[in-house]
Parts: C-alpha cells; structure tokens; sequence
C-alpha cells in the first residue's frame, strides 16, 4: 500500500556543478526535495522506492543507508 510520495525534478536540476548557471535559482528545490526525502526516510517504510534514469537494467538495489 502506498502511505507517502515524493515528486522531485531529475538530478541535472539538483545538482549545482550540472545546473551551472540557474543553480542559485534551484536552491529553494534542492532544499525542498531534501526535506521531502527526509520526511519520507524518517518514517520508516519497509520499502523505498526511487524512480528515475539510471545506467542499469533493471531494479537496482542500495543498502540501507545509501545517499
């Protein structure tokens, strides 16, 4: 059953070395998703999941505690 979402833009936008000129304009977002995260962590679920672009095929699995 789904209790929480998190709807955040792809990492191009959140990280400052990638978003070069507009990263001072996405800090409220990346503050934002931060706490967003958090909030959602902080609960405990026994399952998180993230969806996104990712290199690898398929389902990729991040131990407990992964950034």
């Amino acid at each position: 059953m789904l209790v929480a979402a998190a709807v955040c833009p792809c990492p191009p936008l959140l990280v400052p070395e990638v978003a070069s000129g507009a990263a001072p304009e996405l800090d409220a977002a990346r503050a934002a998703c931060t706490d967003a995260l958090g909030v959602l962590a902080a609960s405990r679920p026994d399952r998180l999941v993230l969806v996104g672009p990712a290199d690898a095929a398929g389902p990729v699995v991040h131990p407990q505690g992964a950034r």
